[in-house]
């Protein structure tokens, strides 16, 4: 259960994100408002190829008494880029890769110095009504404080969206597993993510996610600890028409915040994530159309799941 006063701080970065979100739907109220109809002219294909590239810059906090102070807060860089290729008119391959590293040094030997996460999402869809399909992928997180500095997790599951008017409902569930030395990274867990996404216009987009994890974390070779995590976040995106530019580009803001809390262990630090990101798409006509047609599956932070139960519960 989420203790009350970590949800102070949680309730400050959703209000905000939120508050931001309500500026840029009504600076937006001027143009069209309805969305484009995925489905409305049947002479085109079903789907696209196409995809998108962007970066995100972003600062991540820990409750500092609940961390290694030196550890407590620290700016990051994100960056991903994604392919969706599709075939047979109504099915689609798309593959992520995800870098991060961090832009301050920490003082603390035990730290993560960045992550690469790849990722494919087999999907059939039908733009106007669903998609439905299934996700895996792996990743590598690179640590300072082992004596291999590379711990590597795997990851599985089943997706599927609906469509409705302007609403795009995503719902994930799935498995992850990873190696790690000393046994302080996640094994063996099942996770579930459920996210909610409102089209105000064609280029305009604000969503709203929850998720949850619960695995092991056993923390030596004859450890029996268990990791649990709740997980939310707000975004909000908007995109505008560039000639010089092979697609629509764009501007975001994000908030993410996560509850970890390890059995066994004196850490359950609860972390807060706030990105600034800029994003390029190709091969869709809006951010609407790229996200129904194309290149619009994304995955969990597993990242900031793996490298916070590596490096920051002792």
């Amino acid at each position: 259960m989420i203790d009350r006063k970590y949800m102070k701080s949680a309730q400050l970065g959703v209000a905000a994100s939120v508050a931001f979100a309500v500026v840029l739907a009504g600076a937006a109220g001027a143009e069209e408002a309805t969305p484009d109809a995925p489905s409305a002219a049947l002479s085109e294909p079903a789907l696209r190829l196409g995809g998108t590239a962007g970066i995100d810059f972003g600062f991540l906090h820990l409750e500092g008494d609940e961390v290694d102070i030196p550890q407590a807060s620290n700016g990051l860089v994100r960056g991903r880029g994604a392919v969706s290729i599709p075939f047979l008119d109504w099915n689609s391959f798309q593959v992520d890769v995800i870098g991060e590293r961090p832009l301050n040094e920490s003082t603390d030997d035990d730290k993560t110095t960045g992550d690469l996460t790849f990722a494919g999402h087999l999907s059939h869809r039908d733009p106007s009504a669903y998609l439905v399909g299934v996700f895996g992928g792996g990743g590598m997180t690179f640590d300072d404080g082992d004596d291999s500095d590379l711990l590597a997790f795997y990851f599985a599951g089943a997706e599927a969206q609906l469509y409705w008017n302007a609403w795009t409902f995503h719902g994930q569930a799935g498995y992850l597993d990873g190696e790690d030395q000393f046994r302080e990274t996640i094994e063996d867990a099942g996770f579930g993510r459920a996210v909610a996404g409102y089209y105000y216009q064609p280029n305009g987009k604000v969503s709203a996610e929850l998720s949850y994890l619960r695995g092991d974390r056993p923390n030596g070779s004859g450890g029996d600890g268990n990791l649990e995590l709740i997980g939310w976040g707000v975004k909000v995106e908007r995109f505008a028409h560039c000639d010089c530019l092979p697609g629509p580009v764009g501007i975001s803001l994000a908030y993410d915040g996560y509850d970890f809390q390890a059995t066994n262990e004196t850490d359950s630090p609860e972390v807060h994530e706030l990105r600034l990101g800029f994003r390029l798409l190709f091969g869709g006509r809006s951010l609407l159309d790229n996200d129904r047609r194309a290149a619009g599956l994304d995955l969990p932070m597993i990242n900031r799941w793996v490298s916070t139960s590596v490096n920051e519960i002792e």
